[in-house]
Formats: C-alpha cells, structure tokens, sequence
C-alpha cells in the first residue's frame, strides 16, 4: 500500500487540517505524507458545536492521474470551553447623590466602561453577577436589552448548586443572572448606578463565571455540547465616589419650600417626629390605663358598700315597694344590693345652676372636701324638706337622679358619684338613728333612701300582697 497517497481535495469550512506526522497545514491539492492509511487533525476555527466535513481521494503514486472518486469525511466537532475575559475602566467616576423626588441628570451615572469576552462566542450560557456596597446604592441594566437575562431559570437552588440567581435588573444593589456573553455586553454597556449616599465611595464588583460546578451552572443544566472540564470565573472592581444632591436640587428645594435640609437634619427632623408620635401613643395609653384603673377601684368600692350595707340591714328582700316614688311614711325593704346604679339619665327637676347644687366643686382640692361639700347639699336640697314635713313630699327616683346629674355637671367624677351614693346611704343611716323626734320612722326613711339612691328593682310590698 506504500505505492498510494492520500490527496486533499476540499477543505473543511469551519476549520483547518493538520498532517498529524509533519503537523504542517494543509491546503487544497495536497498530499499526506504518511500515505495510506494517513492521520489527520482537524482544528476549527468557530468556537462552536456541530459538524464539519472535507473531501479526500487515493491516488497512485507513480501516477497521480490515476485517482479515485473523492470521499466526503464528516468530522462532529466539540466545542472545548475556554476561560471568559473580563474588562473594566480604572478612571474616576462622579455621581450626585439621587434624591427621588426631583432627580437630576447628574445623579445618574450611565456606565461604558464593561466588556466581557469569551473565546467560545456564544457556545454556552454565563454567569453575570453585580454588587454595589451598601442597600443605598442602586444599579439598572440596559432596559432595551433587559429581556437578554435570565433571572428565572437558576432563582431556586437544584442539581447541586449553592446559589441562586437574584434581582430584576431594576434598581438591585445586587444581581445575578444567565445571559449569553454577546447578550450580557448590550446589558452593561449603557448601564445606570444610583445611590442616595452622600459624600461616600461606592465600591462596585462585576463578575462572569464560565463552565460547570461551583459559581457556574451544573453540567446538566448546560444545553449545549461542549467540553466542560471547570469552572472559570472573573471578577473585577472599581470605585464610584457620590457627592451631594445635585446644586439645582438645592435650589428648587430651597425654592419651593423657603429652605434647605441636609441628610443630618433630615435625620434629626425625623427623629423628632417619631419621638412625637411615641410620646401621643404613650399619653394615650396612659389615659386608658388610668381609666380602667378608675372603673376597677369603682367596683371594688361598690363591693365594699355591699358589704357595708348587710351589716345593718337585716330586711328581707320581699318587702320592697312596687311603685318606684316613696313619701317618706313608705317603708320599703333593701332588696339583694349587689351593684350600685351609676347611670344617670338626664331630668328636668328643678336644680338649676343658680341653686346651691349649682356649685363648682373645681376649687377643691381633695376628694373627701367635695364629699362632704355634696353631703350638705343633699342634706339641704332634698332632705330638707322631707325631714321638716314627712308627709308632704316625696323622695323619687327622679329627684335622686337629678341631684346626682347636677353634681356630676357641677365637677364631680363618676368615681366620686359612686362614693357620694354610700356616703348619703351611711350618713342618713347615722343621723336618722340617733333622731329622737321620730324614732317609729327610722326604718322606714333609711330603707327609702337607700333604695332609691341604689336604684333597686320594684316589687311588691306585703301590703299590696294582702290586698
């Protein structure tokens, strides 16, 4: 077989062959040195999957005439993934700070200044990742291009990966997504930074990771056909320095509202604020708190006057009137005072304000000086007349009601109309004990009383129940 050659008859068009014994390029027309059979090595010249093919033919050696029909040879190519590129510019970057409400051009940073690059072009999926320090710091990726990202496909951690893929490619402090290499250079060229710092330094990283496992994607998520044999990754940083707001932010705001405030006292004004609210919100809680405190010492005062009250009434409860308006020769029974009526409807009885009950009680100081102050009043007003004439006026609900609207009216506190009620029930217990003009009536006027400034239920008396 050493009498027949091997003639290249037609390249491959998206590579180039080698003879594997003088590694010398071949061209078209040329013959392998090795003879048959004979070796060759194909190198392609697109980084990229798929396949390839060239022609061949024999031909006699002594007779290069004499050849065969050419044979096409199809060669799969594999794409053997290379290492990505990174570049990023060193000048200084300036920004003013963004403030949301009147955004300047000058508190927009747009960015030419990455690029990244991939021998295997577009042959497989990257990684990008940004990250600005700080969550006051915003980047926005090329809206035209935005739909170039993938932030969806790797947004949950599977097929062995540790991380996940973050942001929207809108105001992010950081974000990382898939994008194709060709694709993620139109997302950062034109890119936006942001930041609502003030006379600070940004730093801001970029990064691209090529390959399967740790930073890249997994093998499996990969859909193309390349060699894959590690994970290559990039990162690179530089500094943006923010300034203050914007000069013309500073006067349209000193415009609009006669003055201007720096973040400190921005700061301290919403300090202030809130200590404010705080301070309402403790004042409010307070003052529920001292009223519920109020309406427990109430009904432990109501308690009391209970027990107070059993120790010199020895009255069965079935002798209480059935009409609620008692002269004073009635003599109704206390029934079961197990709570103090406190409620005090309105009435028209004739205390007026230029009458003694029409007196302020604001002037004293104590809670005992405006007991005994409303005692007397009692004492004078409606017990006046009963005690002078019996049997010519009536105690009624509705006086005792409106004695007690009057000194509620006049300053008295619900608390202290509570206290007031026992105190004319004991003080008209004492006196009419000791009383010696009308001794046969002195059941029959305190229990009238008593059930009247209690406000007990009516029921009939033994009297009606003999009728």
């Amino acid at each position: 077989m050493s009498n027949l050659l091997v003639r290249i008859v037609r390249l491959p068009q998206r590579g180039q062959l080698f003879d594997s014994t003088s590694s010398s390029l071949l061209a078209a027309g040329d013959f392998l040195f090795s003879g048959v059979p004979s070796e060759v090595s194909y190198l392609s010249s697109v980084p990229a999957n798929g396949t390839d093919s060239f022609f061949f033919e024999v031909v006699d050696a002594a007779d290069s005439s004499a050849a065969s029909l050419p044979v096409e040879q199809l060669v799969a190519i594999r794409n053997k993934n290379q290492p990505p590129t990174l570049v990023v510019s060193t000048e200084p970057f300036f920004v003013h700070s963004y403030f949301e409400y009147s955004a300047s051009p000058s508190s927009v940073l747009t960015l030419h200044s990455i690029s990244f690059g991939d021998i295997d072009g577009d042959a497989d999926l990257v990684v990008v990742y940004l990250r600005s320090t700080g969550s006051r710091s915003m980047l926005t990726l090329n809206q035209t291009f935005l739909s170039a990202a993938d932030f969806a496909s790797c947004s949950t951690k599977r097929n062995g990966r540790t991380w996940t893929c973050m942001g929207d490619g809108t105001r992010n402090s950081e974000m990382r997504f898939l994008a194709y290499p060709s694709d993620a250079n139109l997302l950062v060229d034109g890119m936006q930074f942001t930041s609502y710092e003030s006379e600070a330094v940004v730093n801001v990283s970029v990064g691209i990771c090529d390959g399967s496992g740790g930073n890249c994607l997994a093998e499996i998520e990969h859909a193309g056909n390349s060699v894959r044999d590690d994970c290559f990754c990039v990162e690179k940083q530089f500094s943006i320095h923010v300034g203050d707001f914007a000069p013309e932010i500073t006067t349209n705001y000193e415009q609009r509202w006669g003055f201007t405030l720096s973040l400190q006292e921005l700061l301290a004004l919403f300090i202030c604020v809130c200590i404010f609210f705080v301070a309402c919100c403790f004042c409010t809680c307070r003052k529920v708190a001292k009223r519920a405190l109020l309406h427990v010492r109430q009904r432990a005062h109501e308690k009391d006057v209970v027990i107070e009250l059993s120790s010199f009434s020895n009255t069965s409860p079935s002798d209480l009137p059935q009409n609620r308006s008692f002269s004073a020769s009635t003599a109704p029974s206390v029934a079961n005072p197990l709570t103090l009526n406190t409620v005090l409807p309105g009435s028209a009885q004739p205390f007026t304000e230029t009458s003694t009950l029409g007196r302020c009680y604001f002037g004293l100081s104590t809670t005992e000086e405006r007991l005994e102050r409303a005692l007397k009043f009692f004492q004078t007003d409606v017990l006046g007349p009963t005690q002078e004439d019996p049997s010519s006026v009536q105690l009624s609900e509705e006086k005792i009601n409106a004695f007690m609207g009057v000194q509620r009216t006049a300053g008295l506190s619900q608390y202290e109309i509570g206290r007031l009620k026992t105190r004319i029930i004991l003080r008209f217990h004492q006196e009419t004990k000791e009383s010696t003009t009308s001794r046969r009536r002195l059941p029959s006027l305190f229990l009238a009383v008593s059930s009247l400034v209690l406000g007990l239920p009516p029921r009939p008396s033994q009297r009606e129940g003999t009728k």
